[in-house]
């Protein structure tokens, strides 16, 4: 897949996409939410993008898109170097979630162990972990379908309390700072 920029009536030449999860997928609410609405506060917060009156309209979203609305290349390029933290910081990487990423990742390994005790040890090494927690349907797995169902239990799991974890740690970052 490919994506394209549209500025001032011109289009920016294709940037393939290389990760994602697919359409439509359980966890893709739980994720949307977990990366794009800090993103979304940020951008408000900074108080550059477009504005209807006194109503800032940075950023409107429709579904999983999100749009940059600005009344200079100044302001888009500013909104969009607001969030330079990605899914894959904040899911596999981030230090702050490492005691909840841990644990599941523990509890991934252990049911991953039902299939075969060194599939696990193969995704780590190709660096696909992250893929496995986005979708583990998309690796070549040969598993039941419960093993599937598990681990996107345990995958769901995982973010929704990495979000709740860090949701609380900004909200704290910004009552300390206020």
């Amino acid at each position: 897949m490919s994506i394209n920029v549209k500025w001032e009536g011109q289009y920016t030449e294709d940037v393939m996409v290389l990760q994602g999860i697919q359409q439509g997928a359980k966890l893709s609410t739980t994720l949307y939410k977990c990366y794009n609405n800090v993103i979304l506060d940020s951008i408000l917060k900074s108080g550059l993008g477009a504005c209807i009156g006194d109503i800032q309209v940075p950023a409107p979203t429709c579904a999983d898109d999100i749009a940059v609305l600005a009344n200079s290349t100044a302001d888009a390029q500013g909104i969009l170097d607001i969030e330079n933290e990605d899914l894959e910081h904040f899911i596999l990487h981030c230090k702050e979630l490492e005691q909840i990423r841990s644990k599941y990742c523990s509890k991934i390994e252990q049911t991953m162990d039902e299939i075969d005790t060194s599939t696990y040890k193969k995704i780590i090494q190709q660096g696909s972990l992250l893929q496995i927690i986005m979708d583990c349907t998309s690796k070549d797995i040969n598993c039941y379908s419960t093993v599937y169902e598990n681990i996107e239990t345990l995958a769901r799991n995982m973010c929704y309390e990495m979000h709740l974890l860090r949701t609380k740690r900004i909200k704290n970052l910004i009552t300390s700072t206020v």
